[in-house]
């Protein structure tokens, strides 16, 4: 059994998917508009995303923007937790995801791993960067 997270954005959808999609090394990001499905649907002729989705290393993320008209809650108490292969990946991934964002907990060593860090990335998410004992 496995989770999967899916974000929600306020029309930002394309544009976090694409920065996340390019930061893991994804290379198979899907973008589905509300614009892209048929008029007999009854969905909203919209350039805001209806699915996003991409895969990386067997993982996979998936997002899309709230419908048009919809009230939009920002991301809260929920943080994506990435696990990085050694701490200067770790620290790579860390530093890009704080651009323009806001560094909770900086990434560094703790009590119970190598390199952890918690930051908020420019588009709301939460992120925890880890780097699993050996």
């Amino acid at each position: 059994m496995t989770f999967t997270p899916h974000l929600y954005f306020d029309g930002s959808c394309a544009e976090a998917m694409s920065f996340y999609a390019d930061l893991f090394g994804a290379g198979d990001l899907q973008i589905m508009r509300f614009s892209d499905a048929s008029g007999e649907t009854g969905l909203p002729s919209s350039d805001r995303v209806m699915h996003a989705q991409f895969s990386a290393d067997g993982h996979v993320l998936m997002g899309s923007d709230v419908p048009p008209g919809t009230p939009y809650q920002p991301q809260a108490s929920v943080a994506i937790t990435h696990t990085a292969p050694d701490a200067d990946t770790g620290q790579a991934l860390f530093d890009r995801l704080a651009e323009d964002g806001e560094v909770t907990m900086p990434f560094a060593p703790s009590f119970f791993a190598p390199a952890f860090g918690m930051v908020t990335d420019r588009f709301g998410t939460h992120w925890m960067i880890i780097v699993m004992p050996g």
